[in-house]
């Protein structure tokens, strides 16, 4: 059940088209942001570990460049976005070759990637165009895991060289 707007409820996530409650609490706002307001509880079992989130938090704030420290929840083991962002950029670097630049690339990690999924890019030419005396190609990037799931989306611009 969705909690109105401005109102505290237990976060969940979609996976495999199944919800689970990851024992965090967070609101919406009105403009559709989502903010984080604590844990349900303070357990947390990763890899068959049982572990308060209070002894997390506090192991990371005694070292001297933390300043501030909030462990939250997720349904399993995933990655944090980066190679994500590297491969949209294999996906164009490989179709360009050794006689081309990768001129842009912008991404947007849209989930969590859990350990486990299969992630597919897909890459469409949107515009094929002249900029000075530089042959230019423009992509836009989808990445969907197994299921259908947006995980990443991108834009890219790759320089031709004849």
């Amino acid at each position: 059940m969705e909690s109105a707007t401005g109102q505290s409820g237990e976060i969940a996530v979609r996976r495999k088209g199944r919800w689970f409650r990851v024992k965090d609490k967070g609101y919406k706002d009105e403009d559709g942001y989502f903010f984080h307001g604590g844990r349900s509880d303070d357990v947390i079992i990763s890899a068959g570990w049982t572990m308060s989130a209070i002894e997390i938090e506090d192991s990371l704030l005694k070292h001297p460049a933390v300043k501030e420290a909030a462990v939250i929840g997720a349904p399993a083991a995933y990655d944090y976005g980066p190679e994500r962002c590297s491969w949209l950029s294999h996906i164009i670097t490989n179709w360009i070759g050794d006689d081309g630049f990768l001129t842009s690339l912008k991404s947007e990690i849209r989930r969590h990637n859990p350990e486990g999924d299969v992630i597919y890019i897909d890459a469409e030419i949107t515009d094929k165009y002249r900029s000075g005396s530089r042959d230019l190609v423009s992509f836009k990037l989808l990445a969907k895991n197994q299921d259908g799931e947006l995980s990443a989306t991108g834009t890219a611009v790759a320089e031709l060289i004849k």
